[in-house]
């Protein structure tokens, strides 16, 4: 199974590689925010945690299922590596010709040294070896954020939990979104 999992998970890399994401047609990201935070909120209250989110009206240009995973797989860290009873904050919001979403943690952090590494493929940090995972999460995440012209960004601080943004073009106006 897991062999499958990262089989199929390097297939989303190369089709995410593959594309312009900036010629997708617009979609409304508020929705598909909601609708990750709605699924993975049961997961974080079995770790006895939650989800905390705002989400104000944004659209994108990009694959409604594709931006659905890459939230997961956000979600996925962040719940995976937060201490039981702790907030994940989630926050969408429009500023200017961008839209920011910001997803922060109180895990135990990423080392200064490995901030970038852990957007490169099949890279788990030593200390989560044991844990599930095919260190291919954060590349596709990467991967979609800089193939539509947008930028992401990891702030951590040891023992005190990460925050990753990430900026992305808005969608043109007057298109209709999906």
């Amino acid at each position: 199974d897991q062999s499958i999992a990262t089989f199929n998970s390097l297939l989303r890399l190369a089709r995410i590689e593959a594309t312009d994401g900036r010629d997708d047609p617009p979609v409304a990201l508020d929705a598909i925010v909601r609708d990750a935070v709605e699924m993975w909120q049961p997961m974080a209250e079995a770790h006895g945690g939650s989800l905390v989110a705002t989400v104000a009206p944004a659209r994108v240009a990009g694959d409604p299922d594709l931006l659905f995973q890459l939230l997961s797989n956000l979600f996925d860290n962040a719940v995976k590596y937060s201490p039981a009873g702790s907030a994940i904050d989630v926050d969408l919001r429009s500023q200017g010709d961008e839209v920011r979403l910001t997803i922060r943690d109180r895990g135990p952090g990423i080392p200064a040294e490995d901030r970038e590494r852990v957007f490169d493929r099949l890279v788990r940090l030593e200390r989560h070896r044991g844990s599930p995972g095919s260190g291919l999460g954060l590349s596709m995440v990467y991967g979609f954020v800089t193939q539509s012209g947008g930028q992401i960004d990891i702030a951590s601080t040891q023992g005190r939990g990460t925050t990753v943004s990430i900026l992305l073009p808005k969608a043109q106006e007057g298109l209709a979104a999906r």
